[in-house]
């Protein structure tokens, strides 16, 4: 029985679905089915070719034809719903482990071509980098503690409106500093200023 017409012939709606219009994992579900069908040679039932597009029509392409090949190493009999499953939830896990292995080797390598651009400064160089500075200007060195603290919450974004708000009182504030270390330091000539500024 050619899978083929078996696919083509499930109905979608009032008409039959051409082979034109089957998914990619429809056509590698038919390609899969027939290579099992061979494996197993058996014939295959209507029944079971629109049950297992019903079961798998979804799932993706690569998935499938992994799982199917599976399948075929480990039996001479045609899959089970019950063992394809298993072994696409199989092959999905090794496919994630690979594209997540992948993506590690990337970032490193990406990591070390920013090492030897110079646009990433390891920690240990970071620390020599600020003893030395330390030692020039004769002031005490930040601790490895204290280089690697979390910012502090008033780094943390404000909305906009809050944030021109902050803004403008700590430009007040600075103001009204500035004006008493001149000797200015009656209130009207401060809300002068302030108002002026702001």
């Amino acid at each position: 029985m050619d899978v083929n017409r078996s696919l083509a012939a499930i109905p979608s709606e009032p008409g039959e679905i051409s082979k034109r219009s089957l998914t990619p994992s429809q056509s590698v579900l038919a390609v899969q089915i027939e290579l099992c069908r061979q494996n197993s040679r058996c014939e295959v039932e209507p029944g079971i070719v629109r049950e297992l597009v019903r079961e798998f029509g979804a799932v993706e392409p690569e998935v499938l034809s992994e799982a199917f090949r599976a399948c075929r190493n480990s039996s001479d009999f045609f899959p089970t719903i019950k063992q394809l499953w298993r072994e696409v939830w199989q092959a999905r896990e090794r496919l994630a482990t690979e594209t997540e292995a992948e993506r590690w080797r990337q970032s490193r390598a990406e990591a070390a071509r920013a090492r030897a651009a110079g646009e990433v400064i390891e920690f240990a160089s970071l620390m020599d980098l600020c003893l030395q500075v330390a030692a020039e200007t004769q002031i005490a060195a930040p601790s490895a503690l204290d280089l690697c603290k979390p910012m502090p919450d008033e780094w943390s974004p404000l909305p906009p409106v809050l944030e021109l708000e902050r803004r403008a009182a700590e430009q007040q504030s600075r103001l009204k500093e500035w004006l008493t270390r001149r000797g200015q330091t009656t209130s009207q000539e401060v809300e002068q200023h302030a108002h002026i500024s702001g």
